[in-house]
């Protein structure tokens, strides 16, 4: 029951913070994608589509963060444990550190084609704004392999990001916990911090990853295939180390906001799930 309960509160928790920080995931690709300032990102989307325009593409990264999430704190619980990262109240942060990092590369199976779908979605008028729709069009078209575009790369940026996140988070909550003595304060800080330092860290890789995934489709041929190595070399080279860093204002503006509610009811809907079984398996005495 203990794993069910990491599952329920990690689907809990990917669906509130998908809805919560989409619009600025939107403004986030955007300026990655297109080099703009994040005001005039935001006039463009809302011109070109009003509201809808920033929940444009949800519906990918809706289901991915929910199945995702799910996948994410039940494999770090089953790796801190066998790792015995806590013990007690004493947290072991390097152990901490390569669970996170080992959840990476299953969460890039499921990560990248979800990204590249929602990508294609944000920045390609002619698709489909029906996440589920504009699959089926590129693998009718393109084949399954095109959604797995930016894979490697991606599996990358999900191991130093994920390892990141929940060391920074284990952080600080203890740090928060010393200063506060109050989980609804401790908790929703760390996560915010949590979520602004793993993505801080990570935006290099996951700009690198937008470019790949981020090229135009047509109809009458293939995107060729481009390198994590090569596109990162490019954009040093045209553009300085600086602009790896486009776009990332709104990204931790998100991540500290979604990070924060994420963390919130991933530890609620854990302790109702917990007290739920404790309750069940109190009428059998």
């Amino acid at each position: 029951m203990f794993i069910k309960g990491e599952t329920i509160a990690g689907a809990a928790a990917g669906m509130f913070g998908t809805l919560l920080g989409f619009p600025l995931d939107t403004i986030k690709t955007r300026m990655q994608t297109s080099h703009t300032s994040m005001a005039f990102t935001c006039r463009t989307v809302f011109r070109e589509n009003g509201i809808g325009g920033f929940y444009q593409g949800v519906g990918s990264p809706l289901m991915a963060l929910t199945i995702l999430n799910s996948l994410n704190f039940t494999l770090y619980s089953l790796f801190t444990k066998g790792l015995h990262a806590v013990d007690g109240d004493h947290v072991y942060l390097e152990r901490v550190y390569l669970s996170g990092a080992l959840v990476g590369p299953a969460a890039a199976l499921i990560s990248t084609p979800f990204e590249y779908v929602k990508i294609q979605s944000q920045l390609n008028r002619n698709l489909s704004r029906n996440s589920a729709i504009a699959a089926m069009r590129i693998v009718k078209f393109y084949g399954l392999k095109q959604i797995y575009t930016g894979h490697v790369i991606n599996s990358t940026r999900e191991s130093v990001f994920l390892s990141t996140y929940f060391t920074a988070y284990e952080s600080f909550k203890r740090i928060g916990r010393e200063i506060f003595h109050n989980d609804k304060v401790s908790v929703p800080m760390a996560g915010g911090f949590a979520g602004a330092f793993g993505w801080f860290v990570s935006f290099p890789l996951d700009s690198v990853k937008s470019k790949i995934q981020g090229q135009t489709l047509t109809l009458d041929r293939r995107p060729k295939t481009v390198s994590a190595i090569k596109v990162l070399r490019n954009v040093v080279c045209e553009k300085g180390i600086r602009s790896l860093y486009n776009g990332v204002a709104p990204s931790i503006m998100r991540a500290f906001i979604v990070s924060s509610s994420r963390f919130t009811a991933y530890e609620v809907t854990l302790r109702y799930v917990r007290k739920w079984k404790d309750e069940e398996d109190g009428k059998y005495y």
